[in-house]
């Protein structure tokens, strides 16, 4: 079963799905699950999960699957990636 690409969550707050095809510096860019392609600010804030555990920014690479969590400023508040293999 597929999700929405974008869907609203807990608080009104904005969560996307996607693939990882670039990172940058504060950023990365994520090509969502309805195609288009997205831009998301990281901060000195933005929380990483590995699955269930604590992650880091480092754990970002091209090609991961991730969900991203967004504050009320438009930037990740979290970001979720599978779980290592």
């Amino acid at each position: 079963m597929l999700l929405p690409a974008v869907a609203a969550a807990h608080g009104g707050m904005r969560e996307i799905r996607g693939t990882i095809q670039k990172v940058d510096t504060d950023s990365v860019i994520v090509k969502r699950v309805d195609g288009n392609i997205e831009a998301v600010q990281l901060t000195p804030s933005t929380t990483y999960k590995v699955g269930n555990a604590a992650g880091s920014r480092r754990d970002l690479r091209a090609g991961s699957r991730v969900v991203v969590h967004f504050g009320r400023d438009g930037k990740a508040l979290e970001i979720h990636l599978p779980p290592r293999k």
